[in-house]
């Protein structure tokens, strides 16, 4: 997506997600991450929300979609025979985890308010 024949023809999502990941030492680090974000932003043809304008690519409005921050509405889309697909790149996959659940009757419910800036229900 960095060459001349993807110019314009691609979104990026609106949010920087992801970046920080691999500008970590061991990574990518800071100056190629940063190398790679301007000149993937200068190629880009328009924004698309993270995770919600996934039909912006199924529509054929963009051949693709940039550094998606969720693979949801991807699978969405694939179920409703869209022609999209989701690939992540060797060296630079990401896990992120956003949502820890405990069930309300775990051996330690108390576990839950520990974890969260709100108090769990009861």
């Amino acid at each position: 997506m960095l060459g001349p024949g993807w110019k314009a023809k691609f979104a990026i999502q609106v949010f920087a997600a992801g970046f920080e990941i691999l500008a970590a030492i061991g990574v990518w680090g800071h100056d190629r991450t940063f190398d790679f974000v301007r000149r993937l932003s200068e190629n880009a043809g328009g924004l698309i929300r993270c995770g919600a304008e996934v039909e912006r690519v199924a529509t054929d409005e963009y051949a693709a979609l940039a550094m998606d921050c969720i693979s949801g509405n991807t699978i969405t889309w694939q179920a409703r025979g869209a022609p999209v697909k989701e690939v992540i790149p060797r060296d630079a996959a990401e896990m992120h985890y956003y949502y820890l659940r405990v069930p309300m009757n775990a051996t330690y419910p108390s576990f839950a308010s520990s974890c969260s800036r709100t108090p769990a229900r009861r």
